[in-house]
């Protein structure tokens, strides 16, 4: 996977080299963007090789995806269009740091998968998981991104 991702990152830069991009600001900017890709996938690959490390990092990103979803949909509708109740957007309706609902509904799909899995590992803790899952579920449904809807449905 880092081979493709380095191939991507290069690409850019050799379409400079020969002159045959169409935008070389645009270019330059999308190679930068693709080579910090790279390297922070190559980081935390290289991180998260122990799988007790591994399994931290999961459980911990699915508590917060689902406290996102709470957070985010408190902030929905008690917030005015304040990003976090703190900075004001031109949005009448903002679900927790993103800038629409349709990222914040890729941020849930993304999520969501992790907390199922933890739903279904064996402990005393498995239905606050699966309520937390219906949680970040319902709170894409809030959201009104229909795509984001979707998707949620078949997960």
């Amino acid at each position: 996977m880092l081979a493709v991702l380095t191939v991507v990152a290069l690409w850019g830069p050799i379409q400079l080299i020969a002159g045959v991009s169409a935008v070389p600001y645009e270019t330059s900017a999308a190679a930068l963007r693709w080579a910090t890709l790279a390297a922070t996938f190559f980081l935390v690959y290289e991180s998260l090789k122990d799988c007790e490390l591994r399994e931290r990092a999961r459980t911990w990103l699915a508590a917060f995806g689902g406290l996102l979803g709470v957070l985010a949909t408190a902030q929905a509708y008690t917030s005015h269009g304040s990003y976090l109740w703190l900075f004001p957007s031109d949005q009448p309706q903002v679900f927790g740091p993103f800038q629409n609902q349709n990222n914040y509904a890729a941020f849930m799909e993304l999520t969501l998968p992790l907390t199922l899995w933890e739903g279904l590992k064996p402990g005393r803790y498995r239905i606050l998981w699966w309520i937390q899952a219906a949680v970040m579920a319902a709170s894409v449904v809030a959201a009104g991104s229909r795509a984001g809807s979707g998707l949620v449905a078949m997960e």
